[in-house]
């Protein structure tokens, strides 16, 4: 695996073909790694060979599954060897199902600050008609049962642009656009200077989490960091919307329901542009809290801590049976809870606890 195809990483190159006889690059999509090596191996005059998808070594079109993999290894290795391939022996024993697997979606991170920010922007409409636009990002996955928040996603900058056209197409619907503190920079502050200039009814939701974080968390002009490594003074998101015209300006923590809830419903509430802010880091740059706690004595079910927000790290065991629960009870799965605590709050019998940060 290379950080760099383009360009390619040759001095490390150099030093793993060292004292090689084969190598067999197994890649998907293009043989762009097997190419490099391949060149590099003849320029040195490297006593290796280099084998992969052009030569059938590796599978040319597909996914490289497990299985497969062990197949064709165990095919080359003999081939080396000059003996004939014993693939049954390479091949574990495959898992046996009853039934069909369950569909399993793509779902935000467990503890991610985007889903809080979701469901209270979702609280805070209420019944009210509404046209939600999306953006690219991790946040896309809002789109997805039980958060249902985004209705459009097009393109970088485009949900911002495209819930300006709704609110003149539909002006009896309060229009949003969410969008990603990374995406903001790159594409999203000319789209809010024409909402401006025009004085669109827009709420802008601006889903901070202080890194780019659906690509593998590279810096933006807001964090601080530039993407060689050296700190750099930061771009402002909210100076940066007042500079464009932007007067109403709300933050939020959007882990502390009641804070982001009051701050949505004053954003929505203004009439003209205005812009929320919710503030949470990624929670792949942070530390995790202890997991949440369900008190078995006194949940009831009812499945609100579920339907309501979708964490993965939150099941059901339809075999549980409490003094209040008849058909199961809700169940947290520690290896995944961040304890970041956004499901004490949706929990409408307060059977869930976190230990405070």
């Amino acid at each position: 695996q290379v950080g760099t195809p383009f360009p390619f990483p040759e001095r490390a190159a150099r030093a793993f073909l060292d004292g090689l006889e084969n190598v067999i690059v197994f890649e998907e999509l293009d043989h762009v790694i097997e190419d490099e090596l391949t060149m590099l191996a003849g320029r040195i005059h490297a006593d290796c060979c280099v084998y992969g998808r052009r030569d059938g070594v590796a599978r040319d079109r597909g996914e490289n599954t497990v299985d497969d993999i062990l197949r064709r290894l165990s095919s080359a290795f003999a081939a080396f060897a000059g003996a004939e391939a014993n693939v049954a022996s390479a091949l574990p024993e495959p898992a046996a199902f009853e039934g069909a697997l369950p569909v399993r979606p793509p779902v935000l991170c467990a503890g991610c600050p985007h889903r809080g920010s979701f469901y209270a922007v979702k609280r805070a409409l209420g019944a009210n008609p509404a046209v939600l636009c999306g953006d690219i990002g991790c946040y896309t996955l809002g789109n997805a049962q039980p958060l249902d928040a985004i209705d459009t996603c097009l393109c970088m900058g485009a949900g911002i642009t495209m819930a300006q056209g709704f609110s003149v197409a539909e002006p009896e619907k309060k229009c949003v656009a969410f969008v990603g503190d990374s995406t903001f920079f790159a594409s999203g502050m000319t789209g809010i200077a024409n909402a401006v200039y025009n004085q669109h009814d827009v709420t802008f939701v601006i889903l901070d989490n202080a890194t780019t974080a659906m690509t593998g968390s590279q810096p933006h002009p807001g964090t601080g960091v530039t993407l060689m490594g050296p700190h750099s003074k930061p771009l402002d998101i909210e100076g940066v919307l007042r500079a464009l015209g932007v007067e109403c300006i709300v933050h939020a923590n959007p882990f502390c329901l009641d804070e982001a809830l009051a701050a949505a419903q004053e954003a929505l509430e203004f009439e003209g542009p205005s812009a929320l802010i919710y503030e949470g880091p990624c929670v792949q740059l942070t530390k995790p809290a202890a997991p949440a706690v369900i008190d078995a004595q006194s949940c009831t079910g009812c499945k609100k801590c579920i339907t309501s927000i979708g964490c993965p790290a939150i099941g059901f065991d339809v075999d549980a049976r409490g003094p209040k629960a008849k058909h199961g009870q809700a169940v947290v799965d520690a290896a995944l809870c961040t304890g970041c605590g956004l499901c004490t709050a949706v929990c409408p019998f307060g059977c869930i606890t976190v230990e405070a940060r």
